[in-house]
């Protein structure tokens, strides 16, 4: 996030009734790929156990359209190509809700339900990556061991795995053990402070600067949570974690990912069986959530998905979306953002703040393909459309048509090709660039035959539409204002574009430092 001014002494383009209230969600935004694969993946599933491993995922077991599996996938990101593994051993049965941890060369998965035969699990199994051999760790009873359970979280924590959590069919646990694969044994974690509610369904992720578990979410048998709790490893203490912000609306069986300093928590389903597919960000040195704005091939809304971090693209494999299982996979970049550019700052002020502008001047003069493609997109019909109204809080602030083609002429569309595809590791180093990027790539998907669907989700028919006679209208005092403020005599000289580009110049000084435009914005309007 970058630290914004506000100025008492607003440039002289711009009324003063016009406030700038800058909205997080605009300023944080990363952009969705969605990667096309090679190779025979694995079938549509949820639940599935996912990890990652020297740049490569791996998928076990999960439920898809037929009954819970037992294989083992495969995906190389340089690439782009699933392959099954041939493993050899004891494999775990059949089985979905498993989670997994990697610790050197190996992967541990724990617990699950196998559907059937209403079987809950507390075996603990690890595959070896280079033998490519499933083992099981041998279960005494003699010794401390977890209850059987499923939708549970799973850690690893200095050569320790950590189980909290979790649901057997009767009862929801707030409980935690120790698995201490050097000692290759079992403990009980008797925890002081505030512990978390039984839950199932929550989210878990380490903090390794910190030393701290992050848990977030989960279902407590009578509702969906939207708590946030902290464990310290050092002092192994529980405590609830007071945030700022908008925290994100309660939820279970969505995933949560932690990079460098952000954890960011992606889709679930409510009590109501609404399911999400927004991007939240959780920042760790000061506590505060913010909604990621973001774009690109956004996935559906989806629950009993599964997401990892290599690098610093978060990966996001299957799910359910209330219809079908899915066997998608897409990719963000959760790492430091590049400030955004000013075009990008513009458009999403054009957008807010359209009526206040329009009442002192108009949009004629801005090129067709700023106006089409970056302040308000078209729709199917060719009609400008701008917020949603479904959307709370101003999520989508402007549609976004779900097509793969984009237009500079409005009256003759022309596709766009194909979407980019990712690129293995040369697109992961791309991603430490500048990921703000306004001219964006849709895909296909629609609402009903004839009437695309925005890429959040709601038709056509919820989006604002806009007036384009409003918009490139001419106000009778905007040529005296734009005059004016650009020194021409009585305004009758300057043009209508120098104007806009001054209205431009004039919000992207407000924003950065409060100071008036004093100076020609020409070359930075030609390099955003």
């Amino acid at each position: 996030m970058y630290s914004q001014q506000r100025s008492s002494s607003l440039p002289t383009m711009l009324p003063q009734s016009m406030e700038f209230e800058p909205e997080p969600e605009y300023i944080d935004e990363r952009r969705w790929e969605r990667i096309e694969t090679l190779g025979d993946g694995y079938s549509p599933r949820t639940g599935h156990t996912v990890v990652s491993h020297n740049a490569t995922l791996y998928v076990f077991g999960g439920t898809d359209r037929r009954r819970r599996q037992q294989d083992l996938f495969q995906f190389d990101i340089e690439s782009c190509a699933w392959s099954q593994v041939d493993v050899h051993g004891t494999l775990p049965p059949r089985r979905s809700g498993a989670l997994g941890v990697v610790h050197e060369n190996h992967m541990y998965i724990f617990g699950g339900y196998d559907g059937r035969d209403g079987n809950y699990f507390n075996d603990l199994f690890y595959f070896n990556f280079d033998t490519r051999r499933w083992s099981e760790i041998p279960s005494s009873s003699s010794v401390v061991r977890p209850e059987s359970r499923t939708d549970h979280i799973m850690v690893l924590h200095d050569a320790n795995i950590y189980i909290f959590g979790g649901y057997n069919g009767s009862s929801r646990f707030n409980n935690m053990y120790r698995y201490e694969i050097p000692a290759k044994s079992w403990r009980k974690v008797d925890a002081v402070g505030s512990l978390p509610s039984g839950r199932f369904g929550h989210t878990g992720a380490v903090h390794e600067s910190s030393h701290r578990l992050i848990v977030f979410g989960g279902w407590d048998g009578r509702d969906t949570l939207d708590d946030l709790h902290q464990y310290e490893f050092a002092t192994n203490t529980w405590s609830p974690m007071v945030t700022s912000g908008r925290a994100p609306p309660h939820r279970y069986r969505h995933t949560a990912v932690i990079f460098d300093t952000s954890m960011f928590v992606f889709g679930g389903v409510d009590k109501a069986h609404s399911r999400f597919n927004d991007l939240q960000r959780l920042d760790m040195t000061t506590n505060t959530w913010t909604e990621v704005h973001t774009t690109g091939f956004v996935p559906s809304s989806r629950t009993f998905h599964r997401a990892v971090v290599v690098l610093n693209r978060m990966y996001l494999l299957g799910g359910y979306d209330g219809t079908d299982r899915l066997h998608d996979l897409y990719s963000i970049h959760v790492g430091p953002l590049s400030p955004p550019s000013l075009l990008a700052l513009c458009a999403s002020y054009a957008r807010r703040n359209v009526d206040d502008i329009l009442a002192y001047t108009s949009f004629k003069g801005v090129p067709q393909l700023v106006l089409d493609d970056v302040i308000f997109q078209r729709d199917g019909d060719n009609v400008l459309r701008g917020k949603c109204a479904q959307c709370r809080d101003g999520r989508c602030s402007v549609y976004k048509l779900s097509r793969a083609a984009s237009s500079t002429d409005a009256a003759n569309p022309t596709p766009a090709g194909p979407p980019p595809l990712h690129q293995g590791r040369a697109a992961m180093a791309h991603a430490n660039s500048a990921v703000t990027n306004h001219h964006m790539t849709l895909q296909t998907q629609g609402d009903k035959p004839g009437r695309a669907a925005c890429v959040c989700g709601h038709g056509t028919a919820h989006h604002e539409r806009i007036d384009e006679r409003k918009l490139i209208g001419e106000p009778c005092n905007a040529r005296m204002m734009v005059g004016g403020a650009m020194g021409g005599p009585g305004g009758a000289t300057s043009s209508t574009s120098k104007g806009k580009v001054y209205l431009l110049y004039s919000l992207y000084k407000r924003i950065f430092d409060g100071g008036p435009a004093d100076d020609s914005p020409d070359h930075e309007i030609a390099d955003a």
